[in-house]
């Protein structure tokens, strides 16, 4: 299971309770390096473990997860590119950018609905894909854009193309999907 980096749920104290459970929590992106410098000096190593740095497209966004990763790089694994819609150059360069610069850890990156922006994440590096775009029932994105597709949009598409990913729902809480249940078992296997 993974927790949402929303603002209200993606939080440091909520890293340490689903830690215990061996969750991973995608921390939200407006904590300073200051507050991340006093979390990771007063957390076990296991807890960072299961933490993702979550970033924007921003170049701000980008370079204070760089910074993040350039101190704690070695205790931390997860990375969260995260944006309310996946489709854009820009994002897909984003995701280009995180797997050079953290060839080593494991990038989610989404939203997208469709099996051919799961490819393309895919092919530009992500190793785990965000579906969903404004289904949550906290979610603002499809009132402020008038954009939103529930992930099911996802697997009718994804029919249609070879891809084999690991596959998250936007939500508060999130699940990690598969084909098939067996693939999804190795999947949470492999990243806990």
């Amino acid at each position: 299971m993974i927790a949402s980096n929303m603002d209200t749920v993606g939080t440091f104290e909520m890293a340490i309770a689903l830690a215990q459970q061996q969750w991973i929590t995608c921390i939200h992106k407006h904590y300073t390096l200051e507050e991340w410098d006093a979390f990771v000096a007063t957390t076990a190593p296991e807890v960072l473990r299961h933490v993702a740095v979550s970033s924007g497209t921003s170049d701000a966004d980008l370079e204070k997860t760089r910074l993040i990763l350039q101190k704690y790089g070695d205790r931390i694994r997860f990375v969260c590119l995260d944006v309310a819609n996946g489709y854009s150059e820009h994002f897909v360069d984003a995701v280009k950018y995180a797997r050079r610069q953290f060839p080593t850890h494991i990038i989610m990156a989404g939203n997208v609905v469709t099996g051919e922006m799961t490819e393309e994440l895919l092919l530009s590096g992500a190793d785990i894909i965000k579906v969903g775009i404004g289904p949550g029932s906290v979610c603002t994105t499809r009132k402020q854009t008038g954009i939103g597709m529930f992930p099911f949009a996802l697997f009718v598409s994804w029919s249609s193309t070879k891809i084999t990913a690991k596959l998250i729902h936007q939500e508060n809480v999130l699940c990690i999907l598969s084909p098939s249940f067996y693939a999804t078992i190795a999947a949470i296997h492999m990243y806990v």
